[in-house]
């Protein structure tokens, strides 16, 4: 979770992720095409993929840093996007029927 006021940015940032991502895989495959004289037999077509897996795991080993311990608690996440009006409230009983409260200031 991120907090209200910071998620744009790293909205932003997981975008240009996604793009670079979509970008960095073709480049790479075209020019490991190009190393192995474009011959598309089995051992050619073996070694791409396996450098493509390879990249993968250098993704799942970042990964492996993230920390759970620093995310939000979800009353942090709730908290921080009220908008201060308390007027209106919804919730959910046990039941799973929804409840609209409203107090009549």
């Amino acid at each position: 979770s991120t907090p209200p006021g910071e998620r744009t940015k790293y909205y932003h940032m997981q975008y240009v992720c996604y793009l670079l991502a979509g970008a960095i895989g073709p480049i790479v495959t075209i020019l490991l095409f190009q190393y192995t004289g474009n011959e598309w037999n089995m051992a050619a077509l073996q070694t791409i993929i396996y450098i493509g897996l390879a990249m993968e795991i250098l993704n799942a080993w970042i990964m492996m840093f993230f920390d759970d311990s620093k995310a939000l608690d979800e009353d942090e996440d709730t908290e921080s996007t009220d908008d201060g009006d308390d007027e209106s409230q919804s919730s959910v009983d046990d039941d799973g029927s929804s409840n609209n409260n409203k107090s009549n200031n």
